[in-house]
């Protein structure tokens, strides 16, 4: 049943001489990832031209048969075989001439193709070790008393940290009331006399915005004392971060949509707050008993 249910749905495609050498493109793509990390760059340029040449040499009679099928041969497709024709139709073959002008000119070719299957995708680089670059989208976190967070709305894939403070400021008196907001930390990253500025027309008693180590104008800022308990304080995020990604799909998402992506990074925030409400209470019940 499996044989003739495949010939039905390939009926009438010219399939022979069809095929890709998966043993070849795996020895290039070996050669290239497997490389000494001393090897010279012209090197490793060369190496990934030639990976890149054999792919697309591989690629183009698939190309070529998903751009010709009709769509009554689509209609008959089950869907995941329909959604990879599809993506091979519409983007496989852009992507390879993107990535012919990197082995060319070195440099990548803006509004470069990241995903086959998601557009709202970025790639973002922080300086985190071992993460130099990551791919997908930015959600802005804030922690309040308690350990729980709350999270800005996503309104773009990088959501720079600059920009997105006064924001979260906005969305926290929102949330709790204006005036309720005491102290504040940031790192870094969120430094600007703009947000300072924020953070004082808001009331805000500790400032707690780290500024670069050259900054002239040091007049308004927290004293030393107050910075360093407000660091420690922002640095404890961190595992809150981690705690909401190993729970939820922040971290990576496994849905097959960009709408379906972005409500999982909210749903993980949800996620934990849930969990952090649950254990709260069993710790109440337990002093109870």
């Amino acid at each position: 049943m499996a044989i003739s249910s495949i010939s039905l749905k390939t009926r009438g495609l010219h399939l022979d001489g069809i095929g890709i050498d998966m043993k070849a493109v795996k020895g290039a793509a070996r050669a290239y990832f497997f490389m000494p990390k001393n090897t010279n760059m012209d090197r490793r340029r060369a190496v990934f031209k030639t990976l890149h040449q054999l792919v697309k040499q591989q690629m183009q009679p698939v190309v070529t048969l998903c751009s010709a099928l009709d769509p009554r041969c689509l209609a008959a497709m089950p869907w995941n075989i329909l959604r990879a024709a599809e993506q091979i139709k519409n983007l496989a073959w852009r992507y390879l001439l993107y990535v012919g002008q990197f082995t060319r000119e070195h440099t990548m070719k803006v509004g470069k193709i990241l995903s086959f299957h998601a557009q709202c995708v970025t790639c973002i680089k922080k300086g985190k070790v071992g993460k130099d670059k990551e791919f997908g989208r930015v959600f802005q976190l804030g922690r309040i008393k308690g350990n729980f967070l709350f999270v800005l709305e996503s309104n773009s894939l990088r959501m720079e940290d600059k920009h997105s403070f006064a924001p979260l400021l906005a969305l926290h008196a929102e949330l709790f009331g204006k005036g309720a907001l005491e102290s504040a930390s940031a790192d870094k990253g969120y430094w600007s006399a703009t947000n300072q500025r924020a953070l004082i027309k808001q009331g805000v008693k500790e400032l707690g915005l780290q500024p670069p180590a050259n900054l002239k104008k040091k007049c308004g800022l927290a004293g030393a004392e107050v910075l360093h308990k407000l660091r420690d304080r922002r640095a404890g995020i961190e595992p809150l971060i981690g705690h909401t990604k190993a729970g939820g799909q922040l971290g990576k998402s496994r849905m097959r949509s960009d709408a379906a992506s972005l409500a999982a990074g909210y749903a993980s925030v949800l996620g934990f707050n849930l969990r952090q409400i649950s254990r709260a209470q069993r710790s109440t019940t337990r002093k109870a008993a």
